[in-house]
Parts: C-alpha cells; structure tokens; sequence
C-alpha cells in the first residue's frame, strides 16, 4: 500500500454564543467556523505488524500519553473496527497546532485520521456512517470531515478551491 499524507487543518470560531450548560456537564454551543491554514499533517505508511502505531511529534506532553486514547489512534481503531481489511498501519502525526487552545487540532487530526485511512485502506464509508463516527470522536471532528482547506490554487487569473480528498 503507498504511503498517505494528509493535512489536518486548524479552525477558528468566527461567532461563539454559548446557550446554556447541558446536563452532561458541556456547554451548548452555536458558533460559525472557519479552517484556516495552519495545520497538522498525517502520514499512513504499512506495517509488517498487525495493529496500529501512532509516533506523534512537535507536541512532547501528547506524545507521552497513552496511544490508545489519543483521538488518530481511536478514529482509526473505530474503521478497522468496521470493516473487514484491517493491515498494519503506521501513522506519524506532526502536530503544528497548539493542543487546548480552541483550534479544533485533536478533532482535526480525528477527521484527518478518518479520511487518511480510508484512503490508505482504498475503502469507501456511506458519508452518514462516516460522520457518525466522526461525531462519536469530537464535537467538532464531523464538521471537518465535510469542510474545504482554507487555501486556493490560483493560476492566471482562475482561482480554484481545493478541495479534501472525496470519502
């Protein structure tokens, strides 16, 4: 299988009205996002190892936790999960941006990891079953599973938006 690199990108909140606490102690939200262009990429290469293996660098405190519960490792586990083609897999994160500052980069990296390893797998998910999973990940990884990177490839005088590799 080719090795797969994906960027994940950074979002940032261009209206936030927080409506109220919910019982499970979150807050309900109603905001506007936009992705802009700092963001983290992913690579998928294949593994003679059965399993997943995460090595995440640029972020020495997430590196150190437990693979298991990062957010690439358990979007990933949840399609392998899902379907029958289950290969080894290696997956870098090189994370860019800042962990815990409101930029969406974990449920960035979720959706990220969801599409990467589709990709990576050759495999196709109904968008509805793929956004459920997303969703199950990140309040907001579902959101970066539809949305378009922040950036345009412009030649002459066309400019194009391009667009996340098609699930």
């Amino acid at each position: 299988m080719p090795t797969i690199r994906i960027p994940a990108y950074a979002k940032v909140n261009l209206r936030l009205e927080v409506l109220g606490k919910r019982a499970d102690g979150y807050h309900e939200l109603r905001t506007i996002f936009q992705t802009v262009g700092l963001h983290d990429t992913l690579e998928f290469r294949s593994s003679r190892h059965p399993g997943i293996s995460l090595q995440i660098q640029g972020n020495e405190a997430l590196a150190k936790e437990e693979m298991e519960k990062n957010l690439v490792y358990r979007a990933v586990d949840a399609l392998r999960r899902e379907s029958r083609v289950r290969p080894g897999v290696e997956i870098t994160l090189q994370k860019k941006i800042p962990a815990g500052r409101g930029l969406g980069g974990g449920s960035s990296d979720a959706a990220a990891a969801l599409l990467g390893y589709l990709q990576f797998t050759r495999q196709k998910f109904e968008t509805p079953r793929l956004l459920d999973i997303a969703s199950s990940l990140g309040a907001t990884s579902h959101f970066f599973c539809l949305v378009e990177p922040p950036w345009a490839s412009v030649k002459a005088r066309k400019s194009t938006l391009c667009r996340t590799p098609a699930v």
